[in-house]
């Protein structure tokens, strides 16, 4: 052995060496470039002699500076980012959007009722009714505002959804391609390889969180959401954005079958931005969207049913002064073409109504009802016919037609409901500012007791008549319109009498004789107490089983999204 061959081991060792070196400054801005070191050990020493004599030194592998426990932190860490800033930007923009002075539906509230108060201050006042209709159409346009760019923003995470499914199956074509080539290089890959894979890896960690596993021919396996498998080897699986199976205007995130058959995984889908996105439309869009139908279901209902019970200043009924839809009732696109189910459903009671959508399935042999959101059943009273509708939620649903097992339908009670809100009445004058009955104490009574308010409270009820109240002693009494209707009754001090849809209350104990008349509102131009009673709706406790007012669930809405929004940007920060 010569002394030159080892002078010239070392040469060649220190030549990869070099070359490594510089491998590694030409790199030094390559994102997901790991720096490479060359490892050296002797040569195979030579036996001369009786004994053995080196024969100089060799590379003996060139490794990249990887730690397999530090890239996965990252990638965690990365996916957890990305998620909270997809996250965080849409619901700061939704933050900015309801407090948006022009569009804020508190501000709208408050300046609506301002008017009806004016009204009930001066019902004869032609501005102070006509300030009121425009007030009507300004609160209806702030609702329909909201909504539509509630409406906006599901189609932007539709766009979102669409993007990050084509950037994620671009992702995973790309790392089963570089799985191939590793597998194909003889358990010595080229460290760029790694590099490569490991990059794709990391920016697929940008748009899903994700799971990865070894397999012993070096290819890297991926999976996402709850184990669904994205690469294995050298192969790679896709996802779809496909319409929602209830409305086509929203996407949902399916796992592709081979068969053609594809799974929705949207709610199992984490991390990254599509897990930020689909997050944010789950937890914040679709809460505040149905809080927001809530409100202005709730708004039209109660305004309605207490306009109607006043008369306007031509004596007639009031009519609706809202218009706006009722729950909306979705078809699943994946019903038997044969079945001929429907659904109909109705609002039934405003203060147990939740802003909540719920999802029928028929089994076939009943139908299931479940949270839309959370999938969790949800009991219901009656069988769903038309003479016992389920009821739950403040809501009645009647099934009707011939189901066939796996239908099903959606019925969403306020998800659509503002953008739908409208003012029925053009006209200042068909404001129903007075009660739409009056009374009074007849001209013969021997008692100063006298009619201290009257009200019609089921408009349904009333007829219109014209009613007497006759004492025949201090408690008994009997109600006549004098065409053969005549009621007896018993006079408890204290409590309204009441018949047909009214209530009567008197300022004291009556006598015998005494005679109280009852009949339509006719000239009532100055009555304020409808206008009064629509004023106070403000402060009625209409929801939330007579707990909640309008404003609280106004207050709801914004500080839900407000919290959602700061936690977001401080986990953010963090």
């Amino acid at each position: 052995m010569s002394v030159i061959n080892n002078a010239l081991s070392g040469l060649l060792a220190a030549q990869r060496g070099l070359a490594t070196t510089s491998h590694n400054v030409a790199n030094v801005n390559t994102p997901g470039y790991s720096r490479q070191s060359v490892l050296q050990g002797t040569r195979q020493p030579d036996y001369f002699g009786g004994m053995w004599i080196g024969s100089g030194t060799q590379v003996t592998d060139i490794r990249r500076t990887y730690d397999q426990f530090l890239v996965g932190q990252m990638r965690t860490a990365t996916s957890g980012r990305d998620h909270l800033a997809s996250f965080n930007a849409m619901a700061s923009r939704l933050d900015n959007i309801l407090g948006d002075p022009s569009a804020d539906v508190t501000a709208g509230l408050q300046q609506f009722f301002a008017a009806v108060q004016a009204v009930s201050d001066d019902p004869a006042s032609a501005p102070a009714r006509q300030a009121l209709l425009a007030q009507g159409d300004s609160l209806a346009d702030r609702f329909a505002l909201l909504g539509g760019q509630l409406d906006a923003m599901e189609a932007e995470i539709n766009n979102r959804i669409q993007g990050s499914v084509t950037t994620i199956n671009a992702l995973a074509r790309s790392i089963a391609e570089v799985n191939d080539r590793v597998a194909a290089s003889a358990g010595s890959p080229p460290m760029d390889l790694l590099d490569q894979r490991d990059q794709l890896i990391n920016e697929l960690s940008t748009q899903v969180a994700v799971d990865v596993t070894a397999s012993p021919d070096g290819s890297l396996n991926v999976f996402i959401g709850t184990g669904q498998s994205l690469v294995l080897g050298s192969v790679n699986y896709e996802l779809v954005a496909q319409p929602d199976a209830f409305d086509q205007n929203r996407l949902q995130v399916a796992y592709k079958g081979a068969s053609g058959g594809n799974a929705v995984v949207s709610n199992q889908i984490t991390g990254g931005e599509l897990g930020g996105t689909l997050s944010f439309r789950t937890d914040v869009l679709e809460p505040a969207r149905n809080d927001l139908g809530q409100m202005a279901l709730g708004l039209a209902t109660v305004f309605n049913a207490q306009h109607a019970l006043g008369v306007d200043l031509n004596g007639v009924a009031g009519g609706d002064f809202f218009s706006i839809n009722g729950p909306q009732v979705l078809a699943a696109n994946t019903n038997d073409p044969g079945s001929t189910a429907t659904v109909a459903a109705t609002v039934s009671d405003i203060a147990s109504l939740d802003a909540e959508s719920y999802n029928f399935y028929y089994d076939g042999a009943a139908w299931q009802i479940t949270d839309a959101l959370t999938g969790q059943s949800v009991a219901a009273s009656g069988t769903g016919t038309p003479a016992d509708p389920f009821t739950f939620g403040g809501i009645e649903v009647v099934m009707g037609g011939v189901p066939v097992a796996g239908d099903q339908f959606q019925v969403r009670p306020t998800y659509q409901a503002a953008t739908s809100l409208d003012t029925l009445i053009t006209d200042p004058g068909a404001i129903a500012a007075a009660a739409g009955v009056s009374g009074g104490a007849a001209a013969g009574n021997t008692s100063n007791v006298g009619v201290s308010s009257t009200a019609v409270v089921d408009a349904a009820l009333w007829d219109s008549g014209s009613y007497t109240i006759t004492f025949s002693s201090p408690t008994d009494y009997v109600i006549s319109d004098g065409a053969g209707f005549n009621q007896p009754g018993v006079y408890t001090p204290g409590s309204p009498i009441a018949f047909r849809g009214v209530e009567v209350e008197l300022s004291g104990a009556p006598v015998p004789g005494d005679v109280f008349n009852v009949g339509p509102n006719s000239g009532g131009v100055g009555d304020n107490r409808n206008a009064k009673a629509l004023a106070d709706l403000q402060t009625s406790r209409l929801f939330g089983g007579g707990t909640t007012t309008l404003d609280d669930v106004a207050s709801k809405m914004l500080t839900e999204v407000g919290t959602a929004t700061l936690q977001s940007g401080l986990n953010l920060d963090a």
